[in-house]
């Protein structure tokens, strides 16, 4: 769970970056969220629409780590009401709910600065949430190498280029090391700074043969493939260059966050493996 803090003290340039954090966690629970919802997984194939941002539009909350990041994070910042299925306002009270918006997605910026709350997540877990959410639907490049951006993320890299979060090369960005803790916390970069997407193709193939047979069996070779509990063996287990599948049985009560990376990292097992062995599968 996200560190709360006191925002006495955050200086008026940090309260800008949250507040276009906020914005753009916002806008991909919108459109991005959608265009993945329709049956598409990887890539934005349009820029996103802030028309389908109005007032009164709710955000629903999907039970994985990278969603349950983003809900935490509106849920303490103003632009956003909690509310239940029904739609029902609740409070929080520590649980997460689906959110309405209280005022158009674009205004959510400037609704933040003009009432920034008095307790906030710390910076680094908003950038994190932003990050895990962004890398969820394909909207942002976790390589080290240069990419380019959504417009739609123009103001946002703006202050992260001035933070020192990127490097701006042309039309391009680059990250730095400094966003190396969100990339660890979302398993897009290892511990020296090295990122997966980078080196995909051999960690797949290091994934796939140090899995334990047993594991691999019941994940992929049951009628249903078991996506879900594969994402969070992966989150909890994979070490990077090894399994560890004694970490799967979490102590009572321990919450485990489930990030987006571990749902790509199995539909891309089975593209690469898993259809090799099992021709039936759509």
């Amino acid at each position: 769970m996200a560190m709360i803090v006191s925002s006495l003290g955050i200086e008026e340039f940090d309260r800008r970056l949250y507040a276009e954090l906020v914005h753009c966690i916002a806008m991909d629970l919108i459109t991005p969220f959608e265009i993945v919802g329709g049956g598409k997984t990887t890539g934005i194939e349009k820029s996103r629409d802030s028309a389908k941002g109005k007032s009164g539009r709710w955000l629903w909350h999907n039970a994985i780590g990278t969603f349950e990041r983003a809900f935490e994070i509106l849920h303490a910042f103003p632009g956003f009401e909690p509310v239940d299925g029904g739609g029902r306002p609740v409070a929080p009270d520590g649980k997460l709910a689906n959110v309405k918006l209280v005022v158009d997605v674009d205004k959510i910026t400037k609704c933040v600065l003009a009432d920034f709350p008095a307790k906030v997540p710390e910076l680094q877990d908003v950038l994190t949430a932003f990050i895990d959410l962004a890398t969820h639907h394909g909207s942002i490049s976790t390589s080290r190498k240069k990419f380019q951006i959504d417009p739609g993320y123009d103001a946002l890299f703006v202050l992260l280029a001035q933070a020192g979060y990127v490097g701006k090369i042309g039309d391009r960005f680059r990250w730095t090391e400094k966003i190396g803790p969100s990339m660890l916390a979302t398993n897009h970069w290892n511990s020296n700074g090295l990122s997966f997407a980078d080196t995909y193709e051999n960690d797949l193939e290091l994934i796939w043969q140090t899995m334990p047979e047993k594991f691999k069996q019941d994940i992929f070779f049951k009628p249903n493939i078991e996506v879900s509990f594969f994402a969070f063996a992966y989150s909890t287990c994979w070490l990077g260059d090894h399994w560890d599948l004694t970490k799967l049985q979490a102590p009572s009560g321990d919450r485990i966050t489930i990030s987006g990376g571990g749902f790509t990292v199995c539909r891309d097992l089975v593209d690469r493996f898993v259809r090799k062995l099992r021709p039936e599968l759509p």
